[in-house]
C-alpha cells in the first residue's frame, strides 16, 4: 500500500467522522425538541428552551463541517485537480 492510498483512506475516515458528528447532533437536538414539544402539550412554556437548541445544533454542524474540510484538505494535497483546488480555495478564503 502506498502512502497516497493510505492518505486517501485517512481522508475518507475523517469525512465519515464529520458526517457522523452532524448526524449525531441532529438526532440529539431533535430528541430534545421532541421533549420540549411534549412539555408544551402539557402546558409548559418552552420558548427559552427552543431558543437554546439553535446554538447547540449549530455547534454540531460547525464541528462536523470542520472535519469535512479537513478531509478535503488531506484529499486535495495528494490528488489535486483544478476544480478541487478552486473549491478548497473558495472555502478557506
Amino acid at each position: 500500500m502506498e502512502l497516497i492510498d493510505l492518505l486517501l483512506y485517512i481522508s475518507f475516515g475523517i469525512a465519515i467522522i464529520g458526517v457522523s458528528v452532524i448526524i449525531w447532533g441532529v438526532l440529539v437536538v431533535f430528541l430534545r425538541l421532541l421533549r420540549l414539544e411534549f412539555t408544551c402539550f402539557q402546558g409548559g412554556k418552552i420558548a427559552h428552551g427552543r431558543e437554546a437548541l439553535r446554538p447547540q445544533l449549530g455547534s454540531y454542524l460547525l464541528l462536523g463541517l470542520e472535519f469535512l474540510i479537513a478531509a478535503d484538505i488531506v484529499h486535495t494535497i495528494f490528488n489535486p485537480t483544478l476544480e478541487e483546488v478552486a473549491v478548497l480555495g473558495g472555502v478557506l478564503w
